[in-house]
């Protein structure tokens, strides 16, 4: 079963999400400025 984010959660789950949140949009850029580099 999957939670919202929104829905009650102890204070390190919401903590530990955000991390997991801001540590894969730093994948996601560093992926996406692979790719660009790959085409030039």
């Amino acid at each position: 079963m999957c939670r919202s984010p929104t829905e009650k959660t102890s204070p390190w789950m919401a903590d530990a999400f955000k991390k997991l949140l801001a540590a894969n949009e730093r994948l996601n850029t560093a992926y996406l400025l692979k790719e660009a580099f790959g085409q030039m």
